[in-house]
């Protein structure tokens, strides 16, 4: 009778063993549950990481430009706007990003020069109750930036580019201080118009460097980065993301998560650092604006394995505007996303098909396919001046968008005008009279 105790005992007790174990399994280990973790470390075989891209050498990314040797540049400047102390100088801070970029900053014998010439007006309000003072006081709460940045070298076209930022004061102000012209917001306008008018001219490396040096989040910096036709951009996050350290790792997959279906590229890469270490799939969502997470660790890679060749024909298809129009055309979203990404990317190139989407926009019922406006939109703002002839069309949506509270739409709407026009109307109604007197 013992006996046969002691071996129910020996089979509850196992029971419990493996109710305990199967509890454990299902536990979590800083997040993940244990079973995938033991699954992963013993049976997972993950992605093949894809070879590192080529990182174009540091060039000036311009016409005209390409035979030119980019070493040193001597750095003129000529700011002109009330200072307020709390700011770094922007001449300094302009100096910093270029040797964060690769150059020598001299002042003589240089391979090329960068000039800037920029003056700052601070633009005032009238307001009342501000620091117990019940009369109207005069507070410096706005400010203009106007001016230019040029990049000159014997034998080679002048880049110019126009610096401009207004910040129109606000109907109202809290706190208890009425700031003069030297507390006024120019200064840190100068600081954000230079900067902005540096990535223009020199892209995707005025971008990481950018980022180095003013230590900002990096959402404002890089949200419209796609517009600016950045040459290896995506190849030298790609590197970042793979070879750098923590911070840097951070920063790439920051910048590829705001460039969104654009940074396409880097799909395979975020994938491997999914399923190798545990990486945030965050930016993937954002790429692919899909979300696989669950159960299954293989989902993004077995996704990946069959769309790629898709994506492959569509990157080799990146200079011809025709051919993405096809595919923007498509009743996939995520190629469609795509396609309207590269699109942006060939910026004045992509004149060709701009009368195609200007009648889309204008008649949506006769049209046998359906492509979203917003993006629409914005292939049309990334053509720039010769876009001219979309202005009603992107003003009448601008109308739509507002009269529906499309927020992130109507702000799209606004940038593509003033990127086609070069006007920075803040209202529908200033748009409006503005095209009416053309």
């Amino acid at each position: 009778m013992s006996h046969h105790k002691k071996v129910q005992g020996w089979i509850i007790s196992a029971i419990f063993v493996v109710f305990l174990a199967g509890l454990a399994l299902l536990a979590e280990w800083n997040g993940t549950p244990l079973y995938r973790i033991l699954y992963e470390r013993f049976f997972f075989q993950p992605m093949e990481l894809p070879p590192l891209p080529d990182i174009p050498p540091l060039r000036i990314p311009h016409n005209g430009w390409e035979d030119v040797k980019v070493d040193q540049v001597c750095l003129q400047s000529n700011l002109s706007f009330p200072r307020n102390n709390e700011f770094e100088k922007p001449e300094v801070m302009m100096k910093r990003v270029l040797e964060e970029m690769g150059f020598q900053v001299v002042s003589s014998d240089c391979d090329f020069t960068l000039a800037v010439n920029a003056t700052g007006e601070a633009l005032s309000g009238s307001y009342q109750n501000i620091g117990g003072i019940k009369k109207a006081q005069t507070c410096h709460t706005g400010g203009e930036i106007l001016g230019e940045m040029a990049v000159t070298a014997t034998g080679h076209p002048t880049i110019e580019v126009a610096i401009f930022q207004r910040k129109e004061p606000p109907a109202m102000i809290s706190g208890n201080t009425c700031p003069d012209q030297n507390a006024s917001p120019v200064g840190s306008m100068m600081h954000v118009a230079v900067l902005e008018n540096l990535r223009k001219l020199f892209g995707a490396k005025a971008l990481w460097a950018e980022l180095q040096v003013v230590d900002s989040s990096g959402s404002d910096l890089f949200s419209e980065s796609f517009v600016l036709r950045s040459e290896g951009a995506i190849e030298f996050l790609i590197e970042k993301l793979m070879t750098g350290d923590d911070n840097e790792k951070w920063n790439a997959d920051l910048v590829l998560s705001h460039l969104g279906p654009a940074a396409i590229e880097a799909v395979p890469y975020l994938i491997y650092l999914y399923e190798t270490e545990h990486w945030d799939n965050g930016t993937l969502r954002n790429i692919t604006l899909m979300n696989l997470s669950g159960e299954d660790p293989k989902a993004w890679s077995k996704w990946w394995k069959t769309v790629s060749p898709q994506i492959t024909a569509l990157l080799e298809q990146r200079n011809s505007p025709v051919d993405l129009l096809q595919a923007f055309k498509s009743d996939d979203g995520f190629i469609q996303n795509v396609a309207a990404a590269l699109l942006m990317q060939l910026g004045p190139d992509a004149i060709d098909v701009m009368p195609e989407i200007i009648s889309r926009l204008e008649s949506p019922d006769d049209s046998p396919y359906a492509i979203p406006s917003p993006a629409a939109v914005r292939i049309l703002g990334t053509i720039g001046p010769d876009a001219i002839e979309a202005v009603p069309v992107i003003i009448d949506q601008l109308d739509h968008y507002l009269e529906n509270d499309y927020t992130l739409s109507a702000q799209k709407a606004h940038y593509a005008l003033q990127s086609i026009t070069g006007e920075h109307f803040s209202t529908l109604s200033e748009w409006q009279e503005w095209w009416g007197n053309q």
